[in-house]
């Protein structure tokens, strides 16, 4: 038997004696001779994410000259570039990752592994796919234009400095555009408040303020929401830094430096946006280390070699090669840079900190905030994931460490994490954190929860359906098949049902078109709608869905069909996740029933904080 593999858009003609393998889309039930490459990755799940894991710790220790990659890149003494590196740092749930197509590899590699096949085509448009599949001998790739079969694509030396070029010029243009920026800043500082005032710093990004804030003047966050009030009934002053963030609500530094001044009018915080700290000596430290990157990285020859996989013909350099670009040669480079030395900046003040509390998600800029902590004599830091940490979210597995990598590691990483429900704790525990490192706070953006559970009484009244919700994702090609699913759908509706579309806060009503005038569209909070809400739809990646789930309204999940499994809720009972529009019907039109809503130790949600009061006091 043949087996084709199919990376395009619809279902292939299936011929005599072939099995079709989908790279991008679930089976819809079309005959036995169809698998998806997801339910391969479902079967395999554990073993594909420890793999791949072991492979960015293994690529980070690998030998160069007698010296590890993480020690080539070292810009201080105990502090090595690679632990800010994109490929480190793993982000998958990102319309630019590649992360997705290599764990599909590993899995196809899996199945050919326990299935004979005589020949084997591929047919696909990513040729980043086909340079990555040309080492595994039996693949053909399918020349889809002419269905002849392609031939092998040979290197291109003069692409390879073009990307180089690129890169270059997009770090010089991000360095100058930066220093224009916030040149004024630096010579004409509008404010003069510093980071002196406490013994507790909380770090964040400057983002997810509610209208609240804007409108009174006064520090609401939907990232903190009740620490902010527990703090000043504890009488704790407490020093706050905000990486700023472009959004609608703050379009500009000057607007975000304006809330910061009124928000310092309260006696018991102090607040300061981080890009403050800039100054002509952290520009120039930025170059120094720039440089010195690029000086290392020059001598960094073959490099291809070392992204095989173990055991494995595979060679994953085609998939990883732009990462490899822009994180050590472009505007990646400058940016963690400029993180690196301004967070020296920030904490060569005499004034040490008893305690630090910053939002964990293990961006770059977390292991400069870390490692300038820790080398300045601070005392314990805290990293709190502030929402849950999903099973193919990548950025939350460190895996199993070599001894010089684990020292690197240690410098970076928090000395406590702080987390929401058992089924975080779990994770952490599976992934290598020490018991005591892990300590058990309430899920501070899903506090208000139990104040609406009464809801689920009230809807166990109604006899019929009238309100669909719609939650937006964060990525515009998921919105585009939710909406496009659910119109398809919209003349089985039964009449009065009403469809609400609530756009995501990062992704705005204005970048995508309603074509239906039937979807209402509503900018207010989820609970707001709730008591209305009958049904709810999302994306499977998207938080949003914890107040559906925990409340027991009816929902349905819609799982992107090019992406893996992002659910939050994966390995919960009676969860409606649908993978293709079949599916999605037949779950909709059957009126699909409230869920069972979760014990209460599902997330910690004690109102009066009590975990989150003995975690602070602990440390003071």
């Amino acid at each position: 038997m043949n087996l084709l593999i199919w990376d395009l858009d619809g279902a292939p003609q299936i011929k005599k004696n072939q099995k079709v393998l989908l790279w991008g889309e679930y089976q819809e039930k079309l005959n036995s001779n169809y698998i998806s490459i997801f339910d391969i990755i479902d079967n395999n799940s554990i073993e594909l994410r420890n793999k791949y894991v072991s492979w960015v710790n293994g690529l980070g220790e690998v030998k160069i000259k007698g010296k590890s990659l993480a020690n080539h890149l070292l810009l201080r003494p105990d502090f090595s570039y690679w632990i800010m590196h994109n490929i480190n740092q793993k982000f998958n749930i990102s319309k630019y990752s590649e992360i997705d197509n290599v764990i599909k590899v590993l899995g196809l590699e899996i199945y050919l592994k326990k299935n004979n096949f005589k020949d084997i085509y591929f047919a696909t448009q990513n040729n980043k796919l086909k340079k990555t599949l040309k080492s595994l001998e039996k693949i053909k790739l399918l020349d889809v234009s002419s269905n002849k079969y392609a031939t092998q694509n040979k290197i291109n030396i003069r692409q390879e400095f073009s990307n180089i070029g690129l890169n270059l010029f997009q770090a010089a243009l991000y360095f100058c555009w930066s220093l224009l920026k916030y040149l004024r800043m630096i010579f004409f500082k509008k404010s003069s408040s510093s980071l002196k005032n406490s013994d507790i710093l909380f770090i964040d990004t400057f983002t997810h303020l509610p209208k609240k804030a804007f409108d009174k003047n006064l520090f609401i966050s939907n990232y903190w929401t009740n620490l902010v009030e527990m703090l000043r009934k504890l009488n704790l002053k407490s020093d706050w830094l905000h990486n700023h963030f472009y959004s609608s609500s703050l379009p500009s530094y000057n607007r975000a430096l304006s809330l910061i001044e009124n928000f310092n009018k309260n006696n018991f915080q102090n607040h300061f946006l981080t890009e403050n700290y800039l100054n002509v000596k952290v520009f120039m430290k930025t170059l120094k280390d720039y440089f010195l990157l690029l000086r290392v990285t020059r001598s960094l020859n073959h490099l291809e070699s070392f992204f095989s996989i173990e055991g494995s013909k595979i060679n994953l350099w085609p998939l990883f090669k732009s990462d490899w670009f822009s994180s050590l040669y472009g505007k990646d480079a400058i940016k963690n840079c400029i993180y690196l030395n301004i967070y020296e900046e920030i904490f060569k003040s005499k004034h040490k900190y008893k305690v630090g509390v910053y939002l964990l998600e293990n961006q770059p800029w977390e292991k400069a905030l870390t490692y300038a902590w820790k080398s300045s004599g601070n005392g314990t830091i805290i990293g709190f994931p502030h929402t849950v940490v999903r099973f193919w979210d990548l950025r939350y597995c460190k895996g199993q460490l070599g001894e010089s990598l684990k020292i690197l590691h240690d410098k970076t990483a928090p000395d406590k994490i702080a987390v929401s429900s058992l089924m975080m704790r779990k994770h952490f525990s599976d992934d290598g954190f020490m018991s005591d490192s892990i300590e058990e706070v309430e899920a501070l953006r899903f506090l208000h929860l139990p104040n609406y559970k009464n809801i689920q009484v009230m809807r166990g009244k109604k006899q019929s359906r009238k309100n669909i919700l719609l939650l937006g994702d964060i990525l515009e090609r998921t919105n585009k098949i939710m909406l496009e699913w659910f119109t398809r759908l919209m003349p089985s509706l039964e009449l009065g049902e009403t469809l609400i579309y609530k756009p995501h806060p990062a992704y705005p009503l204005n970048t995508i078109s309603l074509q239906n005038e039937k979807i209402k569209v509503s900018k207010k909070s989820f609970m707001e709608l709730s008591s209305n809400i009958d049904l709810v739809i999302s994306s499977n990646s998207t938080t949003a869905v914890f107040e559906a789930y925990y409340l027991g309204i009816p929902f349905i999940q819609i799982q992107d069909p090019k992406n893996l499994n992002y659910n939050p809720l994966m390995g919960q009972n009676n969860i409606q996740s649908v993978k293709s529009f079949e599916e999605f019907k037949n779950k909709l039109l059957n009126n699909c029933r409230s869920q069972n809503p979760p014990n209460n130790e599902f997330l910690f949600l004690d109102f009066k904080l009590n975990r989150w009061k003995d975690l602070i006091q602990k440390f003071l």
